[in-house]
Parts: C-alpha cells; structure tokens; sequence
C-alpha cells in the first residue's frame, strides 16, 4: 500500500529495513526520485563503482547541511579535505553492497540516538542527510576500516549540483559567503520559494 511521503528522515528507517529483505552482497544504488537523471546503463555503473575500490559511495555536494545551526561551525572544521570545492556528503545518491549500507545506517542512526525498531523515531527526522554527513565526520576521525566509505569529491559516479554554481564561480569567497549564494540561487530558481509582490 502506497503511504504519503513523511520526511527525507523517514527514509533511512525504510530503506534500513528494506534492505534487511536483500542478500548481504548485492550492490544497490539509492537514488531521490524527483531530482536525478541516470545518464550510463547497470555495466558502467558498476564498473565506477567497482574502480573507486570502496564498501559505500555517497554523491557529494559544495554545501555541508546539518539541519541544526548549533552544530555547523564544529563539523564545517572537523569535516575532511577535499581536492575540489564539492567536499560534503550528499544523501540523494549512494551506492554500495547491502550489508555495508545497512551497517553504516544502524551506526550512523545509533550515533544520532535513533532506534531503527521505533518508527516514531523517524516520523518527525527532517534529515537523512545530517544523520549520515554527522557520522561521515565521526568515522572519519576513527578510521576503523570496517567499512570503506567515499564521497564521489571528482563526481565520477555521481553529479550533484547542490551549489555547484556558487562553489565555483565564488571559490574566492569564504564557505559562509558561498552558502549564501547557494541559498539565493535556490530561491531564484525555485517559483515556489520566491515571495510575491
């Protein structure tokens, strides 16, 4: 039965138990539906993801999102470097095996002090995106090797365009200053968001 759309939050609890249901080895690829166009076939997928020798592969996008301001300036300076300006986890496209995509959901989950048995946990999550970017930093610090996990930073895989423009047509600008514009671009863009004379 087709349920109405709760929040970006309320995927992790579906997509985790989901993939309960698939084999342990199976690669899968995690896409949001309204904004994505596949431009290569199954075989050249793979084949990326097989080259970037990894468990888990996440888009990657020039804006760190966190949902909550409070939490912005400790993980924008503990967030890894990246070789491009397209630096920060970006949760409407990840590809991986299916047990290393539901070990990273129950551990990143866990970490923000959700339980994937409470549906009511996820019900009222704004974000997946903060869940998973916030322990993408933690990981990182810890580097334990259990599982491999990559931003696609050479959008190799996958491209973002969460403010690409802005990232680099004002890379000489602070981070603070960019998001700005990325902000503004969005509100330019997007009629529904525009304020009506």
């Amino acid at each position: 039965a087709k349920e109405p759309w709760v929040t970006n939050g309320y995927k992790l609890h579906l997509l985790y138990h989901y993939l309960q249901t698939l084999d342990d080895n199976e690669i899968i690829l995690v896409l949001d539906a309204f904004d994505v166009v596949i431009c290569s076939d199954q075989t050249q997928l793979l084949e990326v993801f097989y080259n970037l020798n990894c468990d888990l592969v996440f888009s990657a996008e020039a804006n760190l999102y966190l949902g909550e301001r409070n939490l912005y300036r400790t993980y924008l300076s503990n967030y890894p470097t990246s070789p491009t300006p397209i630096r920060f986890l970006n949760s409407g496209s990840y590809m991986g095996s299916v047990a290393s995509m539901s070990r990273y959901i129950k551990e990143a989950t866990a970490f923000a002090g959700l339980n994937l048995e409470l549906e009511s946990d996820f019900r009222s999550l704004k974000s997946d995106q903060s869940v998973l970017s916030r322990y993408y930093v933690e990981l990182t610090k810890k580097a334990n090797g259990r599982t491999r996990v990559l931003l696609d930073q050479q959008q190799e895989l996958f491209g973002c365009s969460g403010g690409r423009v802005s990232a680099f047509r004002y890379r000489y600008f602070s981070y603070q200053h960019r998001y700005q514009f990325f902000r503004e671009e969005r509100i330019t863009n997007d009629p529904s968001r525009q304020t009506k004379a």
